[in-house]
């Protein structure tokens, strides 16, 4: 079986009856199917095993409360907040999708890095000229280095740091919004292989910045920063629904979860577009 980077215990709540089957949805190849929950949202080898204890026994066992709470529909403390937001930080960080981001970033960091030492290097030499047989060794040495950095494994292991890196600052901010929770009973909350959601031109500490994050088919989680919101457990019109839906289905790398396999989610995940709204 291979690592999970949407957690099992959190995919239960799109099964019917919080049970073992899931049906997925693939954006790539235009297909629907139902599978087990065990069988989905993993790749061997995904996480190293150290990652793999950090993100069960520190990050997931104690978030699994605070879904079960939510599920129930009750009202979360404070530091049930601080452990589900550093659950959805997590989840940020680990899943594919994340996984992309730090790849595409790494190259230009590797350039950027080998230029800068190189000028530094540089600049010894024309200090010190009989130095100059040595700093080509140390830019050679420097460039192996960097190069060795861009292979799979060390990406990899630079991604797997970035999950494990100090996240304190996103969960005060995120446990100090105003948490809504939305409740429908005639529709269906979409979840992802990437399902938390927000604008990231904006971040999450703008004023105007709002994070969501489907919780199960029924319930999907709203934050923003807006005074006039009030926390709890309210009932969403059918146009915050699809809104919310969009986002989902916008927000994913391929698959779709969903505890139906209703005619209008695999026509409406294979939208080339989404005109994405904030929450009013």
């Amino acid at each position: 079986m291979g690592d999970h980077f949407v957690p099992k215990y959190y995919l239960k709540g799109f099964c019917p009856d919080f049970g073992k089957s899931i049906w997925v949805f693939d954006k790539k190849e235009n297909v629907s199917y139902q599978t087990q929950v065990k069988s989905t949202a993993n790749q061997t080898n995904f996480y190293a095993n150290y990652l793999e204890k950090h993100l069960t026994e520190e990050i997931e066992i104690p978030a699994n409360v605070v879904l079960s709470r939510i599920w129930d529909k009750q009202l979360l403390s404070h530091s049930e907040k601080l452990v589900f937001s550093q659950y959805i930080y997590k989840l940020i960080k680990r899943v594919p999708k994340g996984k992309g981001k730090i790849e595409s970033l790494i190259p230009d960091v590797a350039l950027s890095l080998n230029k800068e030492l190189h000028q530094e290097i540089d600049s010894l030499v024309k200090e010190y000229p009989s130095y100059s047989e040595i700093a080509l060794q140390r830019k050679a040495e420097i460039d192996s280095i960097l190069q060795n950095r861009l292979n799979g494994t060390k990406t990899n292991e630079i991604w797997h740091q970035t999950i494990l890196a100090d996240s304190s600052n996103f969960i005060n901010l995120l446990s100090s919004m105003k948490w809504i929770f939305w409740v429908q009973n005639n529709g269906t909350f979409l979840t992802s292989d990437n399902p938390v959601f927000f604008f990231e031109s904006l971040g999450i500490a703008n004023q105007n910045s709002e994070l969501s994050f489907p919780i199960t088919s029924n319930i999907t989680l709203w934050t923003t920063w807006r005074e006039d919101a009030v926390e709890g457990y309210k009932t969403p019109n059918p146009a915050t629904i699809k809104e919310f839906n969009r986002r989902t289905a916008s927000n994913c790398s391929r698959f779709i979860f969903s505890q139906n396999n209703e005619k209008w989610i695999q026509s409406f995940i294979s939208k080339s577009t989404f005109h994405l709204n904030r929450i009013i």
